[in-house]
């Protein structure tokens, strides 16, 4: 049970599932073996070309909205109409039709990527007399040397922070840990790999554009942020303190936010999981309070830094540790301010759908990759070339 889990946090997944389309797209060129053992999990394709000329589909054709006043049957002699049904049907719809058109664009993208990858590949790959898996194999090796002790070392040392005596030895675990390393940047290296090729190719996208409208997330008065507000990019990442997930998805927010500086915004919302995660709830209230003091990231990070221990009182004592004021972090906490702001993240992530963290926007739209420095990376490209 404990290498099961240990697993599960080395292969980087998320606790629901995620639909990858630059998964898709290099599992048919590269073989399904090959790809699981280069990627694990990857993340979003990048663009090429505009993203749609001519042709007019759009998201909202494909609605099956009905009028508030439309007659949706008769009970014990009275009229119904679609409102009576309540506010709760209109908003399950909007988020299946979110769905739907975001899969649909997925499903058409991944085709068309499939078709790219492949071909390029397979010229590479004839041209050596190889076949593809081997002509990826061989240039993704050159990219990725084996990680160096203090790397594998740094890499147990946190995870044991986090999962404490549940972790085995270094020296039981290390194969694990060398591979999820190598697994990490095998990924930067097949992203490096494709843009390669697609930089020689003429390529250009002419699907219609029909993925969902944009959602708004207004920043609030105490909205922690990092990197130039109302930039081109906005980046909305909905997070619990608890996730382990969300851990090493802050290591590479904080990446990004040095790559990009003021060209992109980066927001952090609370969305704990409370059933799976009892302390997360007042971790986030505790993180809030400290955003009045100007010490919010400094919290987030002490906080990803020892999720072992969040229970409350050692949540307030790690939050002293950053910096806070204990005396204004308790008033906050009595008053319910830091409640009332994870209850409202909590509320725009149900309304955007959200389902498990971390959980990432750009620009309003779901980004459905995994979270990796790499795959966030290419989606930020593609926004900041729009």
């Amino acid at each position: 049970m404990i290498t099961r889990s240990l697993n599960f946090v080395l292969a980087g997944r998320r606790p629901h599932s995620v639909w990858s389309p630059q998964g898709a797209r290099l599992r048919k060129s590269l073989g399904t073996s090959l790809f699981i053992a280069l990627l694990g999990v990857a993340g979003c394709p990048a663009a090429s070309g505009p993203s749609s000329v001519g042709a007019k589909t759009t998201c909202s054709a494909a609605s099956l909205a009905l009028a508030d006043d439309a007659v949706v049957g008769v009970f014990d002699g009275k009229t119904l109409t679609y409102q009576d049904l309540g506010p709760e049907v209109k908003r399950a719809e909007e988020k299946a039709l979110r769905q739907y058109c975001d899969a649909v664009s997925g499903v058409r993208r991944v085709a068309f990527d499939n078709h790219v990858t492949e071909a390029l590949v397979g010229a590479e790959a004839k041209k050596a007399g190889k076949t593809n898996e081997e002509w990826v194999r061989g240039e993704v090796d050159k990219r990725v040397p084996e990680p160096a002790d203090a790397d594998v070392q740094a890499f147990y040392d946190k995870q044991k922070t986090a999962m404490g005596d549940q972790l085995p030895p270094l020296d039981v675990v290390k194969p694990q840990v060398v591979g999820f390393l190598k697994r990490e940047k095998s990924e930067a290296a097949v992203e490096e790999v494709i843009s390669g090729l697609l930089k020689s190719a003429s390529v250009q996208k002419k699907l219609p554009d029909v993925r969902s409208p944009p959602l708004e997330f207004p920043v609030g008065k105490n909205t922690a942020v990092k990197g130039k507000a109302g930039s081109k990019v906005v980046v909305v990442e909905f997070a619990d303190f608890q996730c382990p997930y969300c851990s090493k998805a802050g290591d590479n927010v904080k990446e990004l936010v040095t790559k990009y500086g003021d060209r992109v915004e980066f927001q952090y919302r609370n969305f704990p999981l409370r059933q799976m995660h009892p302390n997360a709830q007042r971790a986030g209230e505790i993180a809030q309070c400290a955003g009045e003091q100007g010490k919010f990231w400094a919290v987030h990070d002490t906080f990803y830094a020892n999720q072992s221990s969040l229970e409350e009182e050692n949540a307030k004592k790690l939050a002293k540790e950053a910096g806070v004021d204990d005396t204004k972090l308790n008033e906050c906490l009595a008053a319910g301010r830091g409640a009332a702001q994870v209850d409202e993240d909590v509320a725009k992530g149900e309304l955007a759908g959200i389902e498990g963290t971390p959980s990432f926007f750009i620009n309003g739209r779901s980004y459905t990759g995994n979270p990796t420095v790499a795959g966030l990376a290419q989606a930020l490209e593609e926004e900041l070339k729009l």
